[in-house]
């Protein structure tokens, strides 16, 4: 189980602009910092749906057309069916995007550049 108490972690924490800033170095450290955060959150996130999973599967929760209301929140249980192909199909796949490498290759494929961020901690 994963432990719970990061700092600034209290009940009714309300996230605000308290971070915003026009300096520089400021800006750069307050996102390195809230993106740590947040990959402590999503892994605190995961933890506890699984431990709710467990309740919910051993009958401590118990869940009403697939979802249930509590402290604001409707937590709702949802579900992704996935598919597995013949190998045939598998070919087809696998022929089809050569044949888009083979697009992009020759000019015929439009290409559409989107900016993002990807943050990640530095090695030095």
């Amino acid at each position: 189980m994963i432990h719970h108490g990061l700092p600034g972690a209290h009940p009714g924490t309300t996230l605000t602009h308290k971070h915003m800033t026009s300096n520089p170095d400021a800006l750069l450290l307050n996102l390195a910092e809230a993106q740590r955060n947040l990959k402590a959150w999503e892994a605190i996130v995961k933890d506890l749906k699984d431990q709710l999973t467990v309740l919910v599967d051993n009958g401590t929760i118990t869940l009403e057309n697939s979802k249930l209301i509590a402290h604001n929140t409707q937590f709702i249980q949802a579900s992704r069916q996935t598919w597995t192909y013949p190998q045939s199909i598998q070919d087809l796949e696998s022929a089809l995007k050569q044949q888009q490498q083979i697009s992009q290759l020759n000019g015929t494929a439009t290409a559409k550049v989107s900016t993002y961020w990807t943050l990640k901690p530095s090695t030095t």
